[in-house]
């Protein structure tokens, strides 16, 4: 069933038929369609693609500007293997490269 519009009549809702309510917005953060769960959970993600990218510069200064093991920033980052490759997939500054024994993670080509 797809949402509607109502009026509330004490001590009942009725349907709006005749489009009265169409241009009205709620009054709420979230919007209808859970648009801003969506966004925020975006946002969080952005947000530890950054703290990613932070810890990779740090690490690449620790260790003069070489490439860094992927397995010591997973460690750094505290997070799954996985997660660290979703995160170097969408970072526009780092992305991952695979070596014979070995996976680095490398700046981007500018």
């Amino acid at each position: 069933m797809r949402p509607f519009n109502v009026w509330f009549r004490h001590p009942v809702h009725v349907r709006d038929y005749d489009g009265a309510l169409d241009d009205w917005e709620p009054m709420t953060a979230a919007r209808a369609g859970g648009k801003a769960t969506g966004g925020k959970a975006k946002l969080q993600k952005l947000g530890n693609i950054a703290v990613m990218e932070r810890a990779a510069d740090e690490m690449r200064d620790e260790n003069g500007g070489q490439p860094i093991p992927f397995r010591d920033l997973v460690r750094r980052c505290g997070c799954s293997d996985n997660t660290l490759r979703t995160y170097l997939k969408e970072s526009l500054r780092y992305r991952r490269e695979s070596g014979p024994n070995s996976c680095f993670v490398v700046p981007r080509d500018m």
